[in-house]
């Protein structure tokens, strides 16, 4: 039992960034799909860019939410 909560937290901190970085790089792909599918006059590159940010920054929001409404061990 000795170090279980913490290999448990580290496992659990693991998967959520790797969840993270899917979310973010699939909303940048699709944000780029969509740029080239509508012929919208705007590099595909940027779009990715600011759809990532714009993730990065909801799941930061997320977190801080949670910060504020339970007690993390």
């Amino acid at each position: 039992m000795h170090g279980a909560k913490d290999n448990g937290l580290y496992t659990s901190a693991e998967d959520l960034y790797a969840m993270r970085y899917s979310v973010s790089q699939q909303t940048q792909w699709s944000a780029a799909d969509a740029v080239a599918r509508h012929h919208v006059d705007l590099p595909s590159d940027s779009a990715g860019d600011l759809v990532g940010n714009a993730v990065d920054e909801g799941w930061d929001a997320g977190s801080e939410y949670l910060r504020n409404v339970k007690e993390r061990p």
